[in-house]
C-alpha cells in the first residue's frame, strides 16, 4: 500500500482507538464500530478511483506528446519537399507548391491599401479614379468644351447658343512605390489622365482621345526630382470645383524639377527647387520669336502647419530671354505669393477657408488663367527690340462647408488683373472673374455625386467684354 492510500487509514485508525480509549462504553456498541468500519471502506474505495483516474490521464498525456512529436515532424519533413519542389519558369514556385496563406506570397503593404512585392520590402499601390462630367453650358464660353476657362470667352456681340456635353477625360490612374532605405523613405508616384490631344473628330465615332503624363516622379528624404507640382502651388489651399479648369487666380501648374524640402520645429518647414523654364513671350507676330531659357525658373516656399490649418508664402525668379537673330534681348521676372487653408466651425468642425494672393512681374504662365492661348502672351512682349514684362495680380477665396459625412458644398471667388501696356492692341486681356458653387453627395465612400454652377467673365482692355455660364454633374469614383 502506498504513503498516499496508508496515510488516510492511519488517521481512521487512530480516531477509533482514540474514540475506544475515551469512551469505553462505545467500544461495547458493536454497531457504531461497524459504521466506522463502513467508512473507512468508502474512503478507500474513492482513493482507489481516484488512483485510477490518474493513472488515465498520464495516459492521455503521453498520448499527446506523442502525437506532438509526429506533427512536427510532419512539418519538417514538407518544409524539406516544397523546398525541393520542381520551380516554374521565373525562378517562381508552382501555384500547387506554393502554402495558402504563407506571407511571403501576398502581405499588406506598409501604407493604407499597399501590398508588398514578394520578398522585398518594397510596398505599392495602384489607385485613381474614374469620373463622368455631364455639361451645359451657355455664352460665350470660347473655344473649350470640356474646361470652364475664362481668358477664353469671346468679349464683343457674340451671344452662342447653349451646347452640351459628357466626357470621361477627367479619369485617371496612378502607381504609388515606396521603400524605407538609409537615407529616408523612398517614394516613386507616376499618374496619367485622359487631357491629351484628341484623335480626329473624337466625338463622332470612339470618343478616344490620348494618354497625358500628370505626375512622374522619385523622392527620398527631403529630395524629389520629376514632374509635380510646382512648388510656387500651395496644393492643400485648392479650392475644390467640379471644372477641371480651377479658380482662374489659382497658381497651378505641373512641371519637372528638383526640390529639396526641410523641415524645422514648431511646424515650419521650407522647399527650394529649381524648376523647368518655359517663357510665355509674343509680340503682334508671334511667330516671328524665338525665345531662349538660359537658366531654370528658382523657387522657395515657406510654410507652417498648426493645428488650425496652414499659411504659405512663396517667391520665384525667372530670366526671359528672346534671341531669333535680328533681336537678343533678356529681362528677369520676379514673383511673391501668400496662401492658406484655415479650420472652421460654421457648419461642423471640418469647414475651412481656403484662399491665394499672386503679384508678379513676369510670370504669367504661373497664374492659372494666363498660361498661353489664342496667341496671347502674359509673361512678357516685344516692344521693338526690348522684352517687356507684364505686371499681373490674382487670387481666389474658397470656402468649404461640410454638413454631415455625406454632404459637403464649396463657394468659390476669384479674380485675375493683368497690367497692358500702352502698345498692347485694345482686344487683350485686362481681368476675369471666376465664381464656382457646387453641392456634393457621398452615399457611400469614395463615391462623389455633384452638381456646379459656374460664371464667367473677361474684359478687354478696350471696355469690350463677355461672359458666359455652365451648369455641370459629376460622378466621380476614387480608388
Amino acid at each position: 500500500m502506498t504513503m498516499r492510500k496508508f496515510f488516510p487509514v492511519m488517521v481512521s485508525a487512530l480516531a477509533l482507538s482514540a474514540a475506544i480509549a475515551i469512551t469505553p462504553a462505545a467500544a461495547a456498541d458493536q454497531a457504531t464500530l461497524d459504521k466506522l468500519t463502513e467508512l473507512i471502506e468508502k474512503q478507500q474505495a474513492a482513493l482507489d478511483a481516484q488512483s485510477r483516474e490518474l493513472s488515465a490521464l498520464r495516459a492521455q498525456v503521453q498520448s499527446l506528446q506523442g502525437q506532438q512529436k509526429e506533427t512536427a515532424a510532419a512539418v519538417v519533413a514538407q518544409k524539406k519537399a516544397l523546398e525541393s519542389a520542381p520551380k516554374a519558369s521565373g525562378g517562381t514556385q508552382t501555384a500547387s507548391a506554393a502554402p495558402a496563406g504563407d506571407k511571403k506570397y501576398v502581405e499588406q503593404g506598409d501604407f493604407p491599401g499597399a501590398i508588398k512585392v514578394p520578398g522585398t520590402d518594397v510596398s505599392f499601390k495602384v489607385g485613381g479614379q474614374i469620373k463622368v462630367d455631364a455639361i451645359y453650358s451657355n455664352g460665350s464660353t470660347g473655344v473649350s468644351e470640356d474646361l470652364f476657362q475664362t481668358r477664353t470667352i469671346t468679349t464683343g456681340n457674340t451671344n452662342e447658343s447653349g451646347r452640351s456635353r459628357i466626357h470621361a477625360r477627367e479619369t485617371r490612374l496612378n502607381v504609388d512605390v515606396r521603400s524605407p532605405t538609409e537615407y529616408g523613405d523612398l517614394r516613386a508616384f507616376a499618374e496619367f489622365d485622359l487631357f491629351g490631344q484628341a484623335v480626329s473628330k473624337p466625338q463622332s465615332q470612339v470618343n478616344g482621345y490620348d494618354v497625358r503624363l500628370r505626375h512622374a516622379w522619385v523622392q527620398v528624404g527631403g529630395l524629389m526630382a520629376g514632374q509635380n507640382w510646382s512648388t510656387f502651388n500651395d496644393v492643400a489651399a485648392f479650392a475644390e470645383t467640379l471644372d477641371f479648369a480651377q479658380v482662374n487666380g489659382e497658381s497651378f501648374i505641373r512641371q519637372p524639377q528638383i526640390r529639396w524640402t526641410n523641415k524645422f520645429d514648431d511646424g515650419w518647414s521650407l522647399a527650394v527647387a529649381a524648376e523647368n523654364p518655359e517663357g510665355d513671350l509674343s509680340d503682334t507676330v508671334p511667330a516671328a520669336v524665338a525665345q531662349s531659357d538660359g537658366i531654370p525658373d528658382m523657387i522657395a516656399a515657406l510654410k507652417w502647419e498648426q493645428d488650425w490649418g496652414h499659411l504659405q508664402t512663396g517667391a520665384l525668379y525667372r530670366r526671359l530671354a528672346i534671341d531669333n537673330g535680328a533681336v537678343d534681348t533678356a529681362t528677369s521676372g520676379y514673383g511673391v505669393n501668400l496662401s492658406g487653408k484655415i479650420k472652421t466651425d460654421v457648419f461642423s468642425d471640418k469647414d475651412s477657408l481656403k484662399f491665394q494672393v499672386n503679384y508678379g512681374d513676369g510670370i504669367g504662365r504661373y497664374i492659372n488663367d494666363l498660361q498661353v492661348t489664342r496667341n496671347e502672351s502674359f509673361d512678357a512682349v516685344l516692344n521693338g527690340n526690348d522684352l517687356e514684362t507684364l505686371k499681373a495680380y490674382s487670387g481666389y477665396v474658397s470656402y468649404q462647408a461640410v454638413f454631415s459625412p455625406k454632404w459637403r458644398s464649396n463657394l468659390t471667388g476669384g479674380y485675375v488683373y493683368v497690367d497692358q501696356p500702352d502698345f498692347q492692341p485694345g482686344s487683350s486681356m485686362e481681368s476675369t472673374t471666376y465664381i464656382a458653387y457646387n453641392i456634393i453627395w457621398s452615399p457611400i465612400p469614395k463615391l462623389d455625386l455633384g452638381l456646379e454652377f459656374l460664371y464667367g467673365q473677361r474684359e478687354d482692355v478696350d471696355g469690350d467684354d463677355g461672359d458666359a455660364t455652365r451648369v455641370q454633374a459629376a460622378a466621380k469614383y476614387t480608388f
